[in-house]
């Protein structure tokens, strides 16, 4: 493959293309060290210690990363290598007048990508070691529990070389087909800009996905619809991002340019007959960058949310040091009050204090139209922020985010609610949670979370939580050998520990997924900016030689590329904002019952993300207008 002259004129075309082809593998290589640094971890052979569930979560969420980074990869990939022909159209055109044929051109685009994936290696291979080495200490650091032995592992260098080898082997075929299916001669010619002409259906189609999927973000009141309906409502907003920048920025546009009195100022005519052809070449980039945008602020701000309300999750769930969860089998007549005696015994042999048991039964049923309902007793209202509580019987009082409801009927009885409670110690995935009185109804509790204190002696590991839930049960079943119950033992520490290394594989996922993200959006802006910079080249010398300024020229160049600039930005904020309920009706469910950390989390993600923007912007405006005003 490398063949003397083809070599030198591949490596040649490198160097002086260097504003392209050095971000290129300046972006494979750091793509190359994000797979490796996370592939590297999932191979970690600690994590596969089946006596700590947490090393279980954080390679079960490790290894859901590394999928969607795998197919986020190629797409970027193939965005590179789309600029990356953009860019050789001309470069082919030269080849082929100097006597090349496409077989000679097809063997200088392979030296180029075989150069660039030896180097993306090269460069990628030990800065992802490093990073991979970094991710394992903090995640030690966030999770003192967790211990991960840090290796170098050969399998996962493998699967790095050969998963980025794909990606290079694809966008080389890609790029022969292209070769193939074109004529390089007529690549170096230049075709004139044809006039641009509104698409008022695509235009409206857009605003009506994008309204549709806003109307669903911001409607939906429980945590089942807003996971079921939440694809949808992207795929929608996703739609209608694209089509408003392809075709309703052209609407706009040329309503400026009707309007005469606005249109013929000296700014304005320029602005605005300048901005529809760079709109028009680049609305699908501009798209890219705001939903790539949303994605790095949503994704950023709920897993960091997450990770920053865990541990009130669990004070929350588990209030005590210990907790029981019992179930008496469908049909039993046995009253779980008969149970305690027998669980005050084993919980004293086990080391907890008896004497610190609090009792909070229940009954999880049918309404009579299907869905399902758990039933509490009014003598714990207190555990939802009730006080002083009185019901009759038939009155229920409703907990969650069910204020529509006016009543319900479960197991023939009627209830009707006299008042709903939002409380964040309710189970956020059920529709109907209630408070009624189990005496006054005649319902006896099939369930009871049995909470206890005290300090047991040696290390908590998964394994003694089931050996402590087999001496509970065999307890039970040796004085009530007739009843089938179910009983389960968990240990608040260790429950922490697993919710707290998950919600940081989570995070760092997200961290993972967030700089892929960015890395994707700083190429393709400055892409954009460089494309710009030399189409726009031509166009400003004319205006140069018919007498327009060089301040003038600034002015119009900083305008449009500050409006262009941070456009995406803006359209980002906005999707965040109306995203805002949907998601945070999903952190409710995975047990973030407060909004305002969540409200925190935007702020914070949105200001870090906006001052990485602005400095990719000051670096690309810059190479931008050297382009654009260099003498030709």
């Amino acid at each position: 493959m490398f063949n003397g002259i083809y070599l030198r004129l591949a490596t040649q075309s490198l160097k002086k293309n260097r504003r392209i082809s050095i971000p290129f593998i300046c972006g494979s290589a750091f793509i190359t060290a994000l797979y490796l640094s996370i592939a590297n971890i999932c191979v970690l052979p600690s994590l596969y210690d089946t006596s700590r569930m947490s090393g279980q979560q954080l390679l079960l969420v490790m290894s859901m990363g590394i999928v969607v980074i795998r197919i986020f990869m190629f797409i970027l990939f193939f965005y590179l290598n789309s600029v990356w022909l953009k860019n050789k159209k001309q470069e082919n055109g030269v080849f082929t007048i100097l006597g090349m044929d496409r077989i000679h051109l097809i063997q200088i685009q392979l030296d180029q990508m075989i150069v660039c994936y030896l180097l993306s290696l090269l460069i990628g291979i030990p800065l992802g070691i490093a990073m991979s080495f970094a991710t394992v200490q903090i995640l030690e650091w966030m999770v003192p529990a967790l211990v991960v032995d840090f290796a170098i592992m050969p399998s996962a260098i493998r699967e790095s070389a050969l998963w980025i080898g794909a990606c290079y082997l694809a966008i080389s075929l890609y790029s022969i087909v292209n070769l193939i299916r074109t004529n390089p001669l007529e690549q170096v010619k230049k075709t004139g800009e044809k006039k641009i002409r509104n698409n008022w259906i695509l235009a409206l189609l857009g605003f009506l996905s994008l309204g549709a999927g806003y109307g669903i973000a911001i409607t939906i009141e429980d945590p089942v619809t807003a996971v079921m309906l939440f694809f949808v409502a992207v795929t929608l907003v996703i739609i209608g991002t694209y089509l408003l920048f392809l075709y309703g920025s052209t609407v706009i546009l040329n309503a400026l340019q009707k309007n005469h009195r606005y249109f013929y100022q000296t700014n304005h005519f320029l602005n605005v007959s300048t901005m529809k052809y760079r709109l028009k070449q680049n609305a699908a980039s501009l798209a890219s960058i705001a939903i790539l945008s949303t994605m790095v602020l949503v994704t950023l701000s709920s897993t960091s949310a997450l990770f920053a309300g865990a541990k009130t999750a669990v004070d929350q769930a588990y209030p005590t040091q210990h907790t029981l969860m019992l179930d008496l089998s469908d049909g039993s007549t046995l009253h779980i009050d008969q149970l305690v005696p027998t669980i005050q015994e084993v919980a004293k042999q086990v080391g907890m204090d008896p004497s610190t048991m609090k009792l909070n039964s229940s009954k999880s049923t049918f309404l009579d139209s299907g869905m399902p309902v758990t039933l509490y007793d009014v003598s714990q209202a207190e555990q939802f922020g009730l006080e002083s509580v009185s019901l009759e019987a038939n009155q229920a009082i409703t907990l969650g985010k069910q204020e529509e409801n006016t009543s319900f009927d479960v197991e023939g009885k009627h209830f009707e609610i006299i008042n709903h409670v939002d409380s964040p110690s309710s189970n956020p995935m059920l529709m109907i949670e209630a408070i009624v009185d189990f005496n006054k109804n005649g319902i006896l509790p099939t369930a009871s979370i049995i909470r206890l204190d005290g300090d047991l002696t040696g290390v908590m590991d998964d394994e003694r939580e089931m050996s402590i839930s087999d001496t509970f049960a065999q307890a039970i079943q040796n004085n009530f050998p007739n009843e089938s119950i179910f009983i389960r033992y968990v240990s608040k520490s260790l429950m922490a520990e697993r919710l707290l290394s998950m919600y940081s594989a989570m995070l760092f996922v997200g961290i993972y997924l967030s700089l892929l993200f960015l890395v994707s959006v700083i190429l393709i802006m400055y892409y954009k900016q460089i494309s710009e910079g030399y189409e726009d080249h031509d166009r400003f010398a004319i205006l140069q030689k018919v007498g327009l300024e060089k301040k003038q020229i600034r002015k119009v160049i900083n305008d449009q590329v500050i409006a262009v600039f941070f456009l995406p930005l803006i359209v980002a904020v906005i999707h965040l904002c109306f995203a805002f309920p949907l998601i945070n009706q999903i952190l409710y469910a995975m047990s973030l019952p407060y909004a305002w950390v969540f409200i925190i989390a935007c702020a914070i993600t949105i200001l870090i993300f906006g001052i990485c923007y602005f400095m990719v912007y000051k670096l690309s405006a810059r190479v931008y207008y050297q382009i654009a005003t260099q003498k030709a």
